[in-house]
């Protein structure tokens, strides 16, 4: 028993080690991602509150003056004792007599008003020797209550500690510089610590509100789906990749491998499931289905197999950007009876593989154009063609698009950028796929970082992945026309 408890307990605290360490993790990225919101509420704070400082900033003008007290009652022998020992009365109840209406009333009435400014007193330590300051916005108004509370005030405190008299020692007369300079930097300064605090916290809010797939075992856990590849984060240095190639990376840092991992794992669930037709999604822009279904395509391609890719993004077209060639003469040209299939279909500098770009619609309803008869019937005349048809879609947690393809598609593979699309919009994308009947072969983790920094060419590894939604470097030639034959011997005038 005593082992399972200490076992018990040895899971709980990695657990909770983990959670730190994600925690501490989320806010790194935050800071790293968020830097520039907090270089602006820190500047704005500190103007902001250095001009605000300065617009409700008034002068204040302090008049003070000093004073002993004095014997007045002559039985008393030793007045040196009864002068401190009345002065430390008199610190003690000096407050409470200015605040009295006793005196408020004496010095209201010899002034003739009815405002009083802030008073206060201190006594020397050790000695009779009392100070008064007066403040106010008018320094000739402050040396005149000065004056008369000390005029009034041995008249009333009489009733209080007995006959004393106050003597004069030392008077500031009117004030002529205000006692509150107005301070630029130290107003700044403060604004800029508020800034950074609000900063802090809204790091902190995001970071523990961040749920967001971190690796397989979250994907496992959130979707109880197998992950069939991890693709590593690409850049070039000077520049982010918004679509690398294996065909330009060349194996040398990696990704070709990984795409050929995923390749292998995505082909042999297509073979075990008799799928042909997949459909490439995911939740949400920026997470890479563009990278995930164009070198797909190039490396089933590279293995022999007849591959064709249709771009069905007519939102954001991004394969024919990915192949270098023009998005004009598409699939939604096809669609809407401009032109043939044999038009639309578009060879690359990849033996084996062709695509059909997206093209430009003129209707403004793609819904209803991707729910026509005409993609049904491209895609059954594909079938007997091609090995395999891979469909780039829009993301299914934002457009409906999607779900008229899944009407012509096998299965769906659904792209997962890690730690950045919320677990409950993943959640929702293969609800939706589900919901459309349409099996999910798996999950691609993309953007996967890494601890390798960018190269000085070709890719390394690092944050810097963007999703397609921008534009791609160019790629290779189109000369190649192998299957331009066999497709337009199966299709006359469109299908």
């Amino acid at each position: 028993m005593d082992e399972k408890r200490q076992g018990a307990q040895s899971t709980q605290d990695n657990s909770a080690s983990i959670d730190m360490m994600i925690l501490l993790e989320n806010v790194r990225r935050g800071i790293l991602h968020y830097w520039k919101l907090g270089v602006l509420l820190v500047l704005v704070c500190a103007v902001g509150l250095a001009a605000y400082a300065r617009a409700t900033w008034a002068p204040q003008y302090t008049a003070q003056a000093s004073f002993t007290v004095r014997v007045v009652n002559p039985l008393y022998a030793s007045a040196n004792v009864y002068n401190i020992k009345t002065t430390e009365q008199m610190d003690k109840t000096f407050p409470q007599i200015l605040q009295s209406q006793a005196l408020r009333r004496e010095v209201t009435k010899t002034l003739g008003t009815s405002y009083l400014p802030a008073i206060e007193t201190t006594v020397l330590e050790g000695t009779n020797v009392l100070t008064m300051r007066v403040r106010s916005g008018d320094p000739e108004w402050a040396y005149t209550v000065l004056r008369a509370v000390m005029d009034c005030y041995p008249s009333v405190a009489e009733f209080v500690i007995g006959p004393t008299k106050m003597v004069l020692l030392d008077d500031s007369g009117v004030p002529t510089a205000p006692s509150n300079s107005y301070d630029f930097v130290g107003e700044a300064a403060r604004g800029a610590l508020i800034g950074a605090l609000l900063f802090a916290v809204f790091i902190l809010v995001m970071s523990f509100g961040r749920h967001t797939v971190r690796n397989e075992d979250d994907i496992k856990e959130l979707l109880n789906l197998p992950c069939l590849g991890h693709l590593p984060a690409t850049k070039i240095v000077g520049r982010d990749l918004s679509c690398p190639l294996v065909t330009a990376d060349r194996g040398r840092y990696g990704f070709t491998d990984a795409v050929r991992l995923m390749r292998l794992h995505t082909e042999r669930e297509m073979s075990e499931q008799n799928k042909k037709v997949v459909l490439v999604t995911s939740a949400t822009p920026g997470e890479g289905k563009t990278t995930i279904s164009v070198n797909l395509a190039i490396t089933l391609a590279q293995k022999g197999s007849r591959v064709l890719l249709i771009d069905c993004d007519f939102h954001n077209p991004s394969v024919s950007e990915a192949f270098g060639i023009q998005n004009a003469g598409g699939l939604a040209d096809f669609l809407e009876g401009r032109i043939s299939v044999k038009e639309s279909v578009r060879q690359t500098g990849v033996h084996h593989l062709s695509v059909i770009t997206a093209g430009v619609p003129q209707e403004y309803n793609t819904v209803r154009l991707l729910s026509g008869e005409w993609i049904k019937r491209l895609i059954d005349a594909a079938r007997a063609i091609y090995d395999y048809i891979i469909l780039d879609t829009p993301p299914c947690g934002l457009l409906t698009d999607a779900s008229e393809v899944a009407e012509v598609a096998d299965a769906a593979l659904l792209v997962v950028r890690q730690d950045y699309a919320p677990c409950a919009s993943i959640l929702d994308a293969a609800r939706y796929l589900t919901d459309m009947k349409l099996p999910i072969l798996g999950c691609v983790m993309n953007g996967v970082a890494s601890n390798v920094t960018s190269y000085g060419s070709g890719y390394g590894y690092g944050y810097g992945y963007g999703y397609g939604y921008g534009s791609y470097g160019s790629y290779g030639s189109r000369t190649e026309a192998d299957t331009s034959d066999q497709t337009s011997s199966s299709a006359n005038s469109r299908v």
